[in-house]
């Protein structure tokens, strides 16, 4: 019973992965300013809330925290804590945690959502064992998170393309 739990919980985070991969570029809101990037910076903080909220319910569930460790990660960090330093001392801390005031990317507070998102695939959707099937299951895993990219890449290519003859689909 607890496999299958926990299995749940593997699927619900790799689900939200693929739609962060295939949805991300096709999120847009035409009622403000910002058509493209404020929309799809907001829904990058709601699927890493999601995915935080299901992580931190497996670890609970499992009784133990597991953070994958990866070649990147000292890099990672020391970019994070260079630019968490300059937000304390910038001169408009404001927009150095929130970034850029009509889109909300660049800042401290994007930065921590990338840096877990990066985290959060490394310890739910890859294994990190090197057994014959975790080999297979990481494949499998990472063609479909490049199928999930390819997706949404297509589709905003093809949403695109009438925009270079003057027919473009989001004025209608």
């Amino acid at each position: 019973m607890k496999s299958e739990i926990m299995n749940r919980f593997d699927r619900l985070i790799r689900i939200c992965f693929y739609a962060l991969f295939a949805l991300t570029p096709l999120v847009m809101y035409p009622h403000n300013f910002e058509l493209y990037e404020f929309n799809k910076m907001w829904f990058v903080y709601g699927i890493s809330l999601l995915v935080l909220f299901l992580w931190i319910s497996k670890s609970i569930y499992a009784k133990s925290i597991y953070i994958r460790r990866t070649p990147f990660d000292i890099f990672i960090l020391l970019f994070l804590a260079s630019q968490v330093i300059s937000m304390f001392l910038s001169i408009d801390p404001y927009v150095s945690f929130w970034g850029y005031y009509s889109r909300f990317n660049g800042g401290v507070l994007s930065f921590i959502s990338y840096i877990f998102l990066y985290f959060a695939f490394a310890s739910n959707m890859l294994y990190a064992n090197k057994d014959k099937d975790n080999e297979a299951y990481n494949m499998h895993t990472l063609t479909n998170s490049l199928y999930a990219l390819f997706i949404g890449g297509t589709a905003v290519a093809l949403w695109g393309f009438p925009s270079h003859f003057g027919y473009d689909p989001t004025c209608l």
